[in-house]
Formats: structure tokens, sequence, C-alpha cells
């Protein structure tokens, strides 16, 4: 790809990143907002994928249909939220690891794309997601860390009134 169009490609998934919590507050359960990332996805012919937090897999198997050569894997820290992506969805257990996010035990490169949807600000290490998910992926990262509670200022208050 010429590096005109790699450019363009950068520039858009940045802007994209960074605007999407404000376009699909909710956007991991928004069927449109994944639309999107696929589009992208095929854009940069992205074959691999990770959904890291994937919890019980519902962005996978949207990515994984939308894009049907689509390698997809998905790692979480939960086993009960895993159990529910292979008994519920079907997932097979061979595309699920039971690790953290802030250690992820694959290789630099390993993925096209590395997704996560709304799992950010459940982790104590935020930024050290970011950068796994940044060392794995090889052409592109989608980040959507809406917490609709927190947003716009109308938190939900920490006590009683």
């Amino acid at each position: 790809m010429p590096s005109s169009h790699s450019h363009f490609f950068s520039s858009t998934l940045l802007t994209f990143r960074f605007n999407l919590h404000r376009i699909y507050a909710d956007w991991w359960r928004s069927a449109d907002a994944l639309r999107h990332v696929a589009m992208y996805m095929r854009a940069i012919g992205a074959k691999s994928l990770l959904d890291t937090g994937c919890g019980t897999g519902m962005a996978m198997l949207y990515l994984a249909r939308e894009i049907p050569d689509l390698l997809t894997r998905g790692n979480d820290p939960s086993e009960a939220l895993l159990r529910v992506a292979h008994e519920r969805h079907g997932i097979p257990t061979d595309q699920l690891d039971c690790v953290s996010s802030e250690r992820l035990p694959y290789k630099d490169g390993a993925f096209d794309a590395v997704v996560e949807t709304g799992m950010l600000h459940h982790t104590p290490e935020p930024d050290r997601v970011v950068a796994e998910m940044l060392r794995v992926a090889r052409k592109a990262v989608f980040i959507s860390d809406a917490n609709i509670a927190g947003q716009d200022g109308d938190s939900l208050p920490a006590g009683p009134p």
C-alpha cells in the first residue's frame, strides 16, 4: 500500500479511535459501530483479530460473521465469562485464553488488529493494556471504553444523598 494510503488509514483510525466514544457511547452493543470497525478492518486487509478483554465474545462473533475468513482470538481474565463465550455463543475454547490484558502472552505483531470494547475502565493498568495492544497489533488498534455512568459530568453519586 502506498505511503499516502497508509497515512490516510493511520490518521483515519486515530481519529476514529478518539471520537468513537462520542459517536457510539455504547458501541460494543451496537451493530452500527461494529460495522464501522469491520469496514476499517476490510480496508486495511486485516486477516487476524485479538479481542482483548473479550468477555462473552460478542464482538468476536460479530466481526467473524462480517469478515468470513477472519481468524479470531479472545482473552479475558474471567473464566466465567469465557465459559459463556463457549457454552452460549459457541466460540471454540482453543480461540479463548484466560489471561489478563495487561500482560498478553502473544508475540509482537501477532495480530493484524486488536480491539477492546468497554473494559479499560475495569483494569488497574489501562496504560499497560493499551501498550500491550499496540505491541501485539500489526496494523490497527480499535479502542472504545465508553463508561456511560461517568461521561459529560453525569456521574452517579458515590453514596446516599
